[in-house]
């Protein structure tokens, strides 16, 4: 038997969609900072955000405690 794998899911509209580059945020632990690279992944959404404090901290934003500050 060969091993199944799983159905590729259309994409759905995701929560951080609309989240692009420039984009300010807070983190829960780092405090403020903004989204330089972003990548588009359904359920995986990955960001590059930089800190003034910390530096560079790279987030999948569906796991990560952070919320949008800016429109």
């Amino acid at each position: 038997n060969e091993p199944t794998r799983p159905i590729p899911r259309p994409h759905e509209r995701g929560a951080f969609d609309d989240w692009t580059t420039g984009v300010d945020v807070h983190h829960a632990k780092w405090g403020v900072g903004r989204i330089t690279r972003i990548s588009h992944n359904p359920g995986q959404t990955s960001a590059v955000i930089q800190f003034a404090k910390y530096g560079e901290k790279v987030f999948i934003l569906e796991f990560a405690p952070v919320t949008r500050l800016s429109e």
